[in-house]
């Protein structure tokens, strides 16, 4: 069984608990990565 398992760790545990024998994930963009990091900076810059 191929299944997603969602947004979060704890609901690709849930999958994982339900029968998966597989996990899709989609890792973020590179625009979600780069406002963490951008954020991080503005942060540390205040």
């Amino acid at each position: 069984i191929i299944a997603t398992g969602g947004p979060t760790e704890e609901t690709i545990l849930k999958t994982i608990e339900a029968g998966a024998n597989a996990i899709s994930y989609t890792p973020p963009t590179n625009a979600e990565i780069f406002s963490e990091i951008m954020d991080k900076y503005r942060k540390e810059r205040e």
